[in-house]
């Protein structure tokens, strides 16, 4: 949430933008308000806490990236993340993704992968690619010179009805989240051929443990995407986490084309 940028601003719309509850006895030379307001000494006047966001940014994608094309690279440095061009194995029958971990980190079960197609045959990858980029295509909130990441995987996989996983990023360093705060960010999938089935999930360094917060499949082998989305998962538990998006898709005619983009992740 933001702050007006004219008229009245009360102490409550302050606080409340800070998380601050509502009998809590503070002023405007609280260390809180200030950093809000961006003044850290002098005198601090109602109007400087317009427009103000306690929003964190995590990530934002400003320059271009282009792996290109490849399969089972090496690592792909981007802004804020590790890149992995590479596959991610899933066993129809338990919906345990594989490897089972990523930097050391587990993979959480993906549980809506069986609801949709039970395939057990051995897969044939052939063409198929894997690529990050980053596209001018962003929420219509955000402005240039914003970029949007997109992870990609393109081209032939056999037999039909088989699903491919990848391109998979984390997060190079962990950061602080503290119980009650938000992660948010923004998302949407393409898939002219194929049919998307996209996963995302923060773990804890520490604990290994791992909170789900983006689970999508398209449901009909008509679906080609869908438009930005903003979501938002509440941490349960303090402490340092990473995240961690996965692109991926269903074959249902020997070829799949299907993207997910990620833009702005932040915390409030």
């Amino acid at each position: 949430m933001t702050l007006p940028t004219s008229g009245t601003i009360k102490m409550s719309n302050i606080m409340a933008e800070l998380g601050i509850t509502a009998n809590t006895t503070t002023n405007v030379n609280n260390s809180s308000l200030r950093n809000l307001a961006k003044k850290p000494s002098g005198t601090i006047k109602w109007s400087d806490f317009y427009g103000k966001s306690n929003v964190k940014l995590i990530s934002e994608f400003l320059g271009t990236v282009n792996t290109g094309l490849v399969y089972n690279a090496s690592p792909v440095s981007v802004p804020y993340y590790n890149l992995y061009n590479s596959i991610m194995y899933l066993n129809n029958s338990t919906n345990t993704m594989y490897p089972k971990t990523i930097e050391g980190y587990p993979s959480p079960n993906d549980p809506t992968l069986s609801n949709f197609l039970n395939i057990t045959t051995d897969v044939t990858y052939g063409t198929m690619r894997f690529s990050g980029t980053t596209s001018t295509d962003i929420p219509s909130s955000l402005s240039a010179p914003k970029r949007s990441l997109i992870l990609r995987a393109s081209g032939g996989v056999t037999p039909d009805n088989v699903r491919v996983r990848g391109p998979i990023i984390i997060l190079a360093q962990a950061v602080s989240l503290t119980a009650g705060s938000n992660i948010n960010f923004w998302w949407k999938v393409a898939s002219p051929a194929g049919i998307s089935d996209v996963f995302g999930w923060l773990v804890e360094v520490n604990t290994k443990n791992t909170i789900t917060i983006l689970d999508f499949c398209g449901t009909t082998p008509s679906f080609t995407g869908n438009n930005w989305t903003l979501s938002t998962v509440t941490i349960p538990t303090t402490g340092s986490y990473k995240i961690v998006f996965l692109n991926g898709a269903f074959n249902n005619n020997t070829t799949i084309d299907a993207s997910l983009y990620i833009a702005d992740v932040f915390m409030n």
